[in-house]
């Protein structure tokens, strides 16, 4: 089943089989449900105010993996094996359908919405028109052509690139039309499950599945911080708007938020049926956060 949090509670969505793969616009209107079925993978669209499935985008064997674009009008669906579709919601039809894309995890948008990449074969980024799927070449290889890219995400104005992979390296580059220039990289202690750029392009972050949180300056690639989740297997890590809090969220459901650089925890570990949202300045009474610290550290709260 699909869970929706929203601020009235808990929400459920009346899929029949289990969720494999997810994404949201951006302005929250609507969700890209994968779900599966003996292998089968289901890419649904779903309106987030009546849960609604407005439409079956792609059905295949093998998982799907949805992205939309960052004004929300287009979402790119990649495929464990091959292919690549981007449907157009301004006028609810697909733009095209091409099986010409290699296997690929994850699909990222250009700032300006005019190409998609992606992630594949081996450690290269390809990008393709997202008009029609034309291939536009290799952007950049992550590492040296032995692992698989699994994570990556482009900052806001499209200035920064960051990926990460099976080699349990992040690396950054710097964008500039077709060229892409290493900035940073550093080695992490697994496959990189997440990374990210904070909203002003300041910070970078990688995060792997052994619960490993990463996060460095873009510029001169110092370590900002570094912290582990003990609910791992991490499936996500995301910059909060305000591009100085960390959401973590773990394979058990567990979601945590930390403040940076500190890394230490704002809330308790929160379960999908919670409601929360970051602390207002003015609210450290509420010392729960700095209880669970403590108790990582193998202390004892006491009184």
């Amino acid at each position: 089943r699909t869970e929706v949090v929203d601020q009235g509670g808990l929400r459920q969505l009346g899929l029949r089989d289990p969720v494999a793969t997810f994404a949201g616009s951006p302005d929250g209107s609507l969700l890209a449900v994968g779900t599966m079925n003996r292998g089968l993978c289901r890419m649904n669209l779903i309106d987030s105010e009546s849960l609604e499935v407005l439409e079956v985008l792609a059905s295949k064997q093998g998982n799907l993996f949805p992205a939309f674009s960052p004004s929300g009008n287009l979402l790119a669906v990649t495929h464990v094996q091959q292919g690549l579709l981007v449907w157009d919601r301004r006028v609810n039809q697909l733009r095209f359908r091409t099986s010409a894309v290699p296997r690929s995890f994850r699909a990222v948008f250009g700032p300006d919405e005019s190409w998609v990449a992606t992630t594949g074969p081996g450690d290269e980024v390809q990008r393709w028109s997202a008009e029609n799927g034309d291939p536009m070449g290799t952007w950049f290889r992550h590492g040296d052509g032995r692992r698989l890219v699994s994570a990556l995400s482009i900052s806001r104005d499209g200035g920064v690139v960051v990926s990460g992979g099976f080699d349990h390296w992040v690396r950054w580059w710097s964008a500039d039309g077709d060229k892409a220039t290493l900035l940073g990289e550093s080695e992490m202690g697994g496959i990189i499950a997440s990374v990210g750029a904070s909203l002003d392009g300041d910070w970078i972050l990688g995060a792997t599945d052994t619960g490993e949180v990463g996060i460095w300056e873009v510029k001169g690639g110092e370590l900002v911080c570094r912290f582990f989740e003990p609910d791992s297997p991490l499936v996500d890590a995301r910059f909060m708007p305000d591009g100085r809090h960390v959401l973590t969220v773990s394979q058990q459901g567990v979601a945590r938020i930390r403040s940076v650089p500190s890394g230490f925890p704002v809330t308790g570990p929160l379960s999908l049926a919670q409601i929360w949202k970051v602390p207002k300045v003015g609210r450290e009474e509420n010392a729960g956060w700095l209880q669970e610290v403590v108790r990582h550290c193998g202390g004892d709260f006491g009184n």
